[in-house]
């Protein structure tokens, strides 16, 4: 599992790439806190590319995550494949984030906003 952060903008871009489960959920809680800590006055886009597999301690900390800067920024998520899209579902988080196809709708929608 690796964060890779990219600017565009007043908007940061989180890449997660890798799976995210219970091995690796300290380093993931504190890769994303190291990438959010110093642009707490950004838009986030979380792109979801290269991710393809989350267990529920991972989810767990989206949630952590998303609830802890949303109160400050706007956050979207993108390039969510349809195996976490199907997690997504059942846990009905499709309803809580907000999911675009890619990284330029997710851009043009913060830029807009």
């Amino acid at each position: 599992m690796n964060i890779i952060c990219k600017l565009h903008d007043q908007i940061l871009i989180i890449y997660i790439q890798g799976d995210v489960n219970l091995y690796n959920i300290e380093q993931f809680r504190t890769n994303l806190l190291e990438a959010i800590a110093g642009n707490e006055d950004k838009k986030i886009i979380f792109n979801l590319s290269e991710m393809q597999y989350i267990d529920s301690s991972g989810i767990g900390v989206l949630i952590q995550m998303y609830t802890k800067i949303n109160n400050k920024n706007t956050v979207r998520f993108c390039h969510v494949n349809q195996d976490l899209l199907a997690v997504f579902r059942v846990t009905r988080l499709d309803n809580f984030f907000i999911i675009d196809q890619d990284e330029t709708a997710s851009i043009a929608a913060l830029s807009a906003s």
